[in-house]
């Protein structure tokens, strides 16, 4: 993290005063880049406040914008001189989210790929999250997710799209298409490196955290190795299929090392 990022007790204090502003809180919790150790000077904070039936922002408390999902509101404000992004779903919703993920099967790759995105994320800040109000039940939020599973539902996602970009990259490299290929395989080999790190247990689902998540779990070659390949290619045409070639064997090789991975979460 930044040495200028703040410390847990200034983040966790500016989480328990915003969760003040709402009613029926039944938990509160901080979490997002700066809580995981990612974030800088300049990141936001996360605040997700779970309320037991409706809840309202005390009227005298401002935002300066607010937005409305199907299942949530989210209110941007700053507070302690830091951006803070208040997230507020009802409680009972977040133990749905919990229930369907737990009960999503693996055998099926295409089942995962189902679940909302959203979803994920949201499990993934209650499992770094921590609590600012009502750590119970927090706590017992959290318990109620099977991690290794969601891990394994997370790379499932990742190979299934992983095969599609792949195959995309080998079709464009057999035209000679050298824009085409390069887009493509990187995201094969983006893919593959977020299947690798979800079997290795990430439930971080943000690919512009690929590299920090490479390196929080100690993948020092795989994390030399992917930057060398995102970083090459430049040049003409020839150069540019051949880095796209050298990018589509990282990503078989990556795949290989999450299948062996996979089966111990």
């Amino acid at each position: 993290m930044d040495q200028l990022a703040p410390s847990r007790d200034r983040l966790t204090g500016t989480g328990r005063k915003v969760a003040g502003l709402y009613t029926n809180v039944a938990t509160a919790y901080v979490c997002g880049s700066l809580v995981e150790g990612f974030g800088n000077s300049q990141s936001d904070l996360d605040v997700f406040v779970l309320t037991d039936g409706p809840s309202r922002r005390r009227e005298d408390e401002g935002t300066s914008a607010t937005f409305t999902g199907d299942e949530y509101r989210i209110d941007i404000d700053f507070a302690d001189e830091v951006r803070v992004d208040t997230e507020c779903w009802d409680i009972a919703q977040v133990r749905d989210v919990a229930r369907r993920i737990n009960n999503c099967s693996v055998g099926d790759w295409t089942a995962p790929a189902h679940l909302e995105s959203q979803w994920f994320q949201l499990a993934h800040g209650i499992r770094i999250g921590w609590a600012v109000r009502e750590e119970s039940v927090f706590e017992e939020l959290r318990t109620s997710f099977d991690w290794g599973h969601v891990s394994h539902l997370l790379y499932c996602r990742y190979m299934l799209s992983y095969t599609g970009a792949s195959e995309d990259t080998v079709g464009a490299i057999s035209a000679g298409d050298a824009g085409t290929a390069m887009l493509n395989s990187r995201q094969a080999l983006g893919f593959a490196t977020d299947a690798l790190l979800a079997a290795a247990g990430s439930t971080n689902i943000k690919p512009k955290w690929r590299f920090a998540k490479l390196r929080q779990l100690g993948m020092t070659e795989e994390f030399e190795r992917y930057f060398a390949a995102e970083a090459g290619g430049q040049g003409t045409d020839d150069d540019v299929l051949l880095a796209s070639k050298d990018r589509l064997r990282l990503a078989s090789d990556f795949t290989l090392a999450a299948a062996a991975l996979v089966g111990r979460l």
